[in-house]
């Protein structure tokens, strides 16, 4: 069996018509085809396709480093048997009689027979200009375990686990497609017999922030130290690049920066604030410009600014007003996104303007010393930074305030829980 997708059950036998077509324009589009045309019309099958069901452009390195253009023509002959032979050789003939076309690729569900690719060898032996590509059950059965998303689009129920997860992250990271809750579930309950790569855990936990609850499933506690680091650096530097594909696409950036924002609530709590401040600080290229790297972590480090917040005030005497961000029931068990028992999913809530209320006689929960002047430090200092993009703000410090305040709080819930 595949690892990544089970052969037995893409039924290859059904695979014909619009089906084939289908399959081969995705396989194509992974392939990385350029000005892919699939020449469908009607109802119930392709229309005239004039020699070819699919065209596409791909381009080529040439011996000397240029960039070589070369126009595909594709037929796909879904049958029950064997392809004859005549049909071959019509595709074939026709597409030669068209000076720019450079390739006919001919695909079927089930086999060539030997006679016939014996005819092709030997016609592309007299007629080098064309190019003549076979692909049969079995090249299609290799080219697709190597695109699983293209299996996942049709027939998804062929795809192992490890398929699935593989299809997640290329649509999260080429697509900015967040995962749906059924298949984390599933995910979470399979983890450690899958195999996982950094890309594919940032994948999951943005899914996880789009769709549920950071508590229910939280991924990055499941890492060692060496990995949670990794997964810091790579969550951190892909976020432009996340954001300029959720942009394309009309997708929301939000719970990618929501995951982040967790990812660094865990190395807080696992390495501490002066590492991961560190590592905050140092993983970008030296020539990297600040104004960039302003416009990736003022936001991260913003949301989670406003989350701890939420969470110190709700029972605080000092400082009265409504959450920022997070509903009663997340603020509840917040902490539980650094332990793994699993919590309810819930559904998170839009942002809204809010009224703060700081009564000065009263203490401060974290610790902090603060009076009249002195006020809430989750909400002054170098936090009034985040909210403008222009402004340099001091990671280090910033890791310091909010390391004591998650500390606090969260021993503050355990002592809780305890009496």
């Amino acid at each position: 069996m595949n690892e990544l997708i089970i052969p037995s059950k893409i039924p290859w036998d059904r695979i014909q018509g619009k089906d084939l077509e289908e399959l081969l324009y995705w396989l194509l589009d992974e392939m990385g085809a350029k000005d892919l045309e699939w020449r469908i019309g009607g109802t119930s099958s392709g229309a005239a396709d004039q020699g070819r069901d699919l065209e596409a452009f791909f381009y080529m390195s040439s011996p000397d480093g240029e960039m070589v253009r070369q126009k595909w023509w594709v037929q796909a002959k879904g049958r029950s048997k064997t392809v004859e032979a005549k049909a071959i050789k019509e595709a074939i003939i026709t597409a030669s009689g068209i000076p720019d076309v450079d390739v006919i690729l001919i695909v079927t569900n089930t086999q060539f027979s030997n006679p016939t690719r014996d005819w092709v060898k030997q016609w592309v032996g007299t007629n080098p200009r064309l190019a003549v590509k076979l692909w049969d059950k079995n090249d299609l059965e290799k080219l697709v375990c190597k695109h699983p998303s293209v299996i996942s689009r049709l027939y998804a129920d062929a795809l192992s686990l490890q398929g699935k997860l593989e299809v997640i992250r290329s649509q999260f990271w080429n697509h900015a497609y967040y995962p749906g809750m059924p298949i984390l579930v599933e995910l979470w309950k399979h983890k450690a017999e899958i195999k996982w790569t950094n890309m594919s855990i940032i994948a999951v936990i943005a899914g996880e922030s789009a769709n549920g609850d950071l508590a229910r499933r939280p991924w990055p506690l499941v890492l060692s130290k060496g990995n949670l680091i990794e997964l810091l650096v790579l969550s951190i530097v892909n976020t432009l690049p996340f954001i300029y594909k959720a942009h394309r696409g009309g997708i929301t950036k939000e719970p990618y920066i929501k995951a982040v924002s967790y990812i660094v609530l865990v190395a807080l709590d696992r390495l501490g604030a002066k590492v991961t401040s560190k590592i905050m600080e140092n993983c970008w290229d030296t020539d990297y410009p600040k104004e960039i790297k302003r416009f990736i972590i003022n936001p991260i480090l913003r949301w989670l600014r406003d989350e701890l917040f939420d969470v110190c005030i709700s029972d605080c005497r000092r400082v009265i007003t409504d959450p920022a961000v997070l509903d009663k029931e997340t603020i509840r068990n917040y902490w539980h996104r650094l332990r793994l028992p699993e919590k309810q999913d819930r559904n998170d809530q839009e942002s809204k303007e809010i009224l703060i209320i700081e009564a000065f006689d009263s203490p401060c929960k974290a610790g902090f010393k603060l009076n009249k002047k002195r006020h809430c430090p989750l909400r002054a200092s170098e936090f009034d930074k985040l909210d403008d993009e222009k402004k340099e703000i001091n990671i280090a410090r910033i890791m310091d305030l909010l390391e004591k305040v998650s500390r606090a709080c969260k021993l503050k819930r355990q002592r809780e829980i305890i009496i």
